[in-house]
Order: C-alpha cells, then structure tokens, then sequence
C-alpha cells in the first residue's frame, strides 16, 4: 500500500513539474502580441495554455490559446480568447478558409467576410451572445472571441498589428 501511495506521490510530481508553457515551442508572434494587448489593454489580464487536442485544419502544425480577463466597471467579467493556429503552407490555410464562404458553420451562426489580415470572417450567434473573428496571415489563422463584438473588434485589431510588426 505505501509503495502504491509513493508511486502516485512521484507520478503527481513528475506532471506538476513539467516544462511550463513559456519555454515550449510556441509561435514568437504570441509572445509579441501579448505585449501589445498588454499594453493597449492594462487592465485586462491573460493566461496561456496549448492545445493538444485534434487537428481543426489540415496541415495543423500547433495550437496555442491566450484567455483575456477582467471585470467590468459594473464588476462582470468579462473575457476574450485568442486561438492561433500554425499551419504547414498558407494554400492550406486559404483552402481551409473557404468553408466560410460556404457557409459551413455551426446552427445558429451567421457569417460574413471581413476585413483583416490576408482573409477573415466574422460570425456572430443569433442572440449576439457570441462574436468571432477568424483571419488569416500567411500561415496562420487567428481566432479572436468573445461576448462583446467592440472588444473582439478591439482585440482582433491588437493582433494583426502586432503580426505586422514582426
């Protein structure tokens, strides 16, 4: 029984040590765009994680998330995320892309082209409770969401600024 509760003990150490998010492979622009919304949007605050879960887009290479928090002056919180995808080649990503225009989108979602980065939509759920940006820039794809299209409009801006930048 003790070695049981030893080896479980070395086996909770052994994941709780693992190498933290920052010093994985990640895309370098995260690290540039959480310095832009960090300093267009100081009170907000961010936590970073990757995703190990199945591919979205064909040729998928890695994804990584960035949640934005803060409460509101009314004390509601309120939040962004952003989801970047890195893909093998930008012609995969634009093939990918085209299921907008297709109009392949989850029920009760609307679509509509946009204009950002190399090629974007917007999708908004039928109640406006939900907002998203998806675009594109070379070989990845950017999804910017949230409750409140201003702040996911605001958001999205930050990002392709700072893609730009790099």
């Amino acid at each position: 029984m003790m070695k049981l509760k030893i080896l479980w003990l070395v086996l909770l150490l052994f994941i709780c040590t693992a190498t933290p998010v920052e010093a994985q492979n990640d895309l370098p622009v995260i690290s540039r765009v959480e310095r832009v919304i960090k300093y267009k949007e100081p009170k907000w605050q961010y936590i970073r994680g990757i995703c190990t879960c199945p591919p979205l887009i064909p040729g998928q290479k890695s994804m990584s998330v960035t949640q934005w928090m803060r409460k509101n002056e009314r004390g509601i919180r309120e939040s962004i995320r952003i989801d970047f995808y890195e893909v093998t080649s930008a012609e995969e990503v634009a093939q990918w892309m085209l299921h907008f225009d297709r109009g392949e989108i989850a029920e009760g979602w609307q679509v509509k082209k946009y204009d950002l980065g190399d090629q974007a939509y917007i999708l908004s759920y039928r109640d406006g409770s939900r907002t998203s940006i998806y675009f594109r820039k070379d070989n990845i794809v950017v999804e910017v969401s949230g409750e409140s299209l201003k702040d996911v409009e605001r958001f999205a801006q930050h990002v392709i600024e700072a893609i730009r930048a790099s």
